[in-house]
């Protein structure tokens, strides 16, 4: 009996062992849930390249008339003004495009601008001076020396045109980061009357 006893008395302080470990063992902590990252989303900013080349193409453009209406670009007989344009007005175009690439952070955009900028018109108007049919020269030669330089002004201006559409629909992008989506929000506003006699509390809230 007293065997029984003394066995029974064990079994017990072995459970009462066993639960007090399991109330103060160490609990595991819980796996930390990792925040989503930040959504991006596309930008375009190619009406700042858009409005760039515009202001210069137009001043280009305004240089070259008026110094056509003289004896051209850069001569003593063209105002100074023409040529100052026409100068400030190419530089504007060259440049003005890639700077703003560099102002959102994209050197590699910048560069295919410019060179994009320089590649086109150049090919453009080598392709427009040899697709141009020249009569064989005559014997005075006083029209031939500008054969070709029709289609060469053509070549030119269309692969103007070209790099400055391809560098404000393909290259004007940006990835930003969206804005969260705004959670749910309650705040509380007491309010009391003019007379003091009554107050409440309300209660504003956007889900």
């Amino acid at each position: 009996m007293a065997r029984f006893f003394a066995g029974c008395v064990g079994f017990s302080l072995c459970l009462l062992a066993s639960s007090a470990f399991a109330e103060y063992a160490p609990v595991p902590p819980a796996p930390q849930v990792r925040e989503p990252s930040a959504l991006t989303e596309r930008h375009w900013y190619g009406w700042q390249t858009l409005a760039s080349d515009g202001a210069s193409l137009g001043l280009m453009l305004a240089g070259i008339v008026t110094a056509a209406e003289h004896a051209g670009l850069y001569d003593d007989e063209t105002p100074v003004m023409a040529n100052v344009a026409a100068t400030l007005g190419l530089a504007g175009y060259a440049a003005g495009a890639p700077v703003m690439h560099l102002v959102h952070e994209r050197p590699g955009a910048a560069a295919a601008s410019l060179g994009l900028r320089l590649a086109l018109p150049l090919l453009g108007g080598a392709l427009g001076a040899q697709s141009q049919t020249c009569p064989p020269p005559s014997t005075s030669g006083d029209d031939y020396g500008n054969c070709g330089l029709g289609g060469l002004v053509l070549g030119l201006s269309a692969g103007v045109l070209a790099a400055v559409i391809i560098d404000a629909t393909a290259l004007s992008f940006e990835r930003v980061e969206a804005e969260p989506p705004a959670g749910p929000r309650l705040s509380f506003a007491p309010v009391i009357s003019n007379d003091g006699k009554r107050g409440e509390l309300r209660v504003f809230g956007t889900f």
